[in-house]
């Protein structure tokens, strides 16, 4: 609560605003306390249970070269759980194409590998950004397999290829993958 008070001080009499203590408020010594505060919103803010994997990587001078192959490895343990996996994107508004092919070759723990052609849409048919964006930077999380999962414990890898018709494709910032857990495997 603000109060007003008048105060005199050298023969002058001044209105001043005062914060009056949050007393009578329920957990007002957060507020005047600004470490337990700090604690509680950071606490808040990151609670991400289902997040198994996430990680990002720069594209140089944001130009994806054919040559350039981002690789992401992830260890997965619990092989009883279906997961959620996305590939995350941040481009500019600047990007010539509303889509984004790409060939994603998984490595899994045995050695074996597997590619899956994906095509990510960016824009919708008006021509608008999917995803957010500020400014002229769009970030968007694309699902590229729901429910999938993972019936061998150990290492997987996933590299990133683009696939578009141009060697060199233009004002693609980063790429990532996220994982995420989707719910208990049904046992058939």
């Amino acid at each position: 609560m603000i109060k007003r008070q008048k105060v005199k001080s050298k023969g002058q009499t001044k209105i001043v605003f005062r914060l009056i203590a949050f007393c009578k408020l329920p957990f007002a010594f957060l507020f005047n306390c600004p470490l337990p505060f700090t604690f509680c919103l950071l606490f808040l803010s990151s609670c991400d249970t289902n997040r198994v994997y996430e990680e990002n990587t720069d594209i140089p001078k944001y130009i994806w070269n054919l040559d350039f192959k981002p690789a992401f490895n992830v260890s997965i343990a619990d092989t009883s759980l279906l997961y959620n996996i996305y590939v995350n994107v941040r481009h500019t508004k600047f990007y010539p194409n509303s889509n984004l092919w790409m060939l994603i070759t998984t490595q899994f723990p045995d050695g074996k590998k597997s590619e899956k052609r994906v095509e990510l849409t960016l824009a919708g048919k008006e021509g608008k950004w999917l995803g957010d964006c500020l400014g002229d930077i769009c970030d968007i999380k694309l699902p590229i397999q729901q429910n999938a999962f993972f019936d061998q414990p150990g290492n997987y890898s996933f590299q990133y290829a683009q696939i578009m018709r141009t060697d060199n494709l233009p004002f693609v910032m980063s790429l990532g993958l996220r994982i995420e857990k989707a719910g208990i495997k049904v046992k058939s």
